[in-house]
């Protein structure tokens, strides 16, 4: 009798324990699925360009916005490739350009018959300007057979480009492609191993600045060559620009050339708190102001144009973009 009667006042004080230890077990688990989600990765592209030198200011925002975040940053061939590894998930986020993300998206040009509908667009970055450069002046394309061009790294949005353009210039199979990031293209120039290169940037693009403090270099002026078989009337994603006078050494007349959008993209099962956060902070007046610090093409950041040209790309917007452009 005895025993039951203290079995009586027992069980309640078990069930309490019991209790609190089930708490304490869920608290542990949450607390460490927290830790495990802060992790998170952005692809880039290989050093030399844009990419590379905006991708570690970004970084450097979203670690000071996001509460225990971590994002580090994975070095790659390109665009292509970017988009490639956010939709298989082995990353969070990405850079990639507008002609690359709206074949991917809509599963036409080198994306065609394949699935990348999970990539999301949270913001649209800067304008890259295609660099055409030569050891000697190029007066027509026909000038370019039998040389050694640099295409940049497979998988990046200049190998594409370049294939495209050759192809349509009908002298694909007529030039010898080397594919090269453009710190390698830049060493292979300076020993006269490459005939000529091209790498979309903002400007000015440091390694051409190098590049043309050591040798006479000759810019080519590829969108009036393109306008013989109607580039860009076929491909609108590349848009005329200039590259004005001035920009580099030697260089004494604007250079005609085509340009291409840079966005910033996330996997849509990012969290729509964690896409929020980061734009909050990097469209803040400090952030802005560091990433101008980082590269001069961030002063094309503005809360005007974070979804330049969404529409005509066909990719939806990131639903954190989305809750961050209703309220601002």
């Amino acid at each position: 009798m005895i025993f039951e009667k203290n079995m009586k006042y027992k069980k309640p004080v078990l069930i309490f324990i019991l209790t609190v230890l089930i708490i304490g077990f869920i608290v542990l688990f949450t607390n460490s699925n927290i830790e495990e989600s802060s992790e998170y990765s952005l692809a880039a592209a290989s050093p030399g360009g844009t990419y590379f030198a905006m991708s570690g200011g970004l970084s450097t925002i979203f670690n000071d916005n996001i509460e225990g975040g971590n994002l580090s940053v994975q070095t790659t061939a390109g665009s292509a490739e970017n988009i490639r590894l956010l939709q298989s998930e082995e990353v969070d986020f990405a850079l990639a350009n507008g002609s690359e993300i709206f074949w991917a998206y809509n599963s036409e040009g080198f994306f065609e018959g394949q699935n990348y509908s999970d990539i999301r667009i949270i913001t649209f970055g800067w304008t890259n300007v295609y660099h055409g450069l030569a050891l000697d002046k190029v007066e027509n394309l026909e000038d370019l057979k039998g040389s050694k061009v640099g295409v940049g790294p497979r998988g990046s949005a200049a190998e594409i480009f370049h294939q495209i353009y050759y192809q349509e210039a009908g002298i694909w199979d007529d030039i010898d492609p080397v594919y090269l990031p453009p710190s390698d293209q830049v060493s292979s120039m300076k020993d006269g191993n490459l005939d000529t290169f091209g790498y979309f940037s903002g400007l000015p693009l440091s390694v051409i600045v190098d590049l043309a403090s050591v040798r006479d270099i000759e810019f080519i002026s590829i969108a009036d060559f393109g306008k013989d078989f109607n580039f860009s009337q076929k491909y609108p994603f590349y848009v005329e620009a200039i590259i004005p006078a001035g920009t580099y050494k030697g260089q004494k007349e604007d250079i005609r050339t085509y340009a291409n959008l840079t966005y910033i993209l996330a996997h849509k099962d990012v969290s729509q708190d964690v896409v929020y956060d980061f734009l909050k902070g990097l469209y803040s007046e400090e952030g802005l102001e560091y990433m101008i610090g980082v590269h001069n093409r961030a002063k094309e950041f503005n809360l005007e144009t974070i979804d330049k040209m969404v529409d005509k790309l066909g990719v939806p917007l990131h639903e954190g973009a989305v809750k961050f452009m209703d309220e601002n």
